[in-house]
């Protein structure tokens, strides 16, 4: 990038530098899915930062951030009356926390204001239960194998 590219984009509104960020993401050849979740997810910051008076990437500081997280924990989903789990909110971080250290890489913003950013931690699911070796051994008595059907 020249350096007029990198004072264009110091100037530029967020919704502008989201899309040169989701080019970058084509341009290393990322997936489609991959990069419509990064729009979405980019899109709902853009947003909520508008809605608070945040335009240039400048303004994003590490007080917008803990905004943002703030609003991702007490979110409720108005058709559904449920909050994030914190997958979600998870991943709508890191995905923050990736474009904030694409604008530092490209000079867009001095500082990342996600330095010290700290990702909800995920519960651990709790795996199935497993079948004992009898339960094993009584499922595999029950097939007919004398029957075409049972030795499938």
């Amino acid at each position: 990038m020249s350096s007029n590219e990198y004072v264009q984009l110091r100037n530029a509104k967020l919704a502008t530098i989201i899309e040169r960020y989701l080019l970058s993401m084509q341009l290393k050849n990322l997936s489609r899915r991959t990069i419509l979740s990064e729009r979405i997810t980019h899109t709902q910051f853009v947003r909520w930062c508008e809605e608070r008076s945040v335009t240039l990437p400048s303004e994003i500081n590490e007080d917008v951030i803990s905004g943002y997280r703030r609003y991702l924990y007490h979110y409720t989903n108005p058709l559904t009356g449920k909050t994030l789990q914190f997958v979600t909110q998870g991943r709508r971080l890191i995905a923050l926390r990736s474009f904030c250290r694409w604008l530092t890489k490209n000079r867009v913003i001095d500082l990342d204001p996600t330095l010290d950013l700290e990702i909800p931690k995920i519960p651990r699911r709790r795996l199935a239960d497993v079948l004992t070796l009898d339960e094993i051994n009584a499922l595999l008595q029950v097939p007919d194998v004398s029957k075409p059907l049972g030795i499938r």
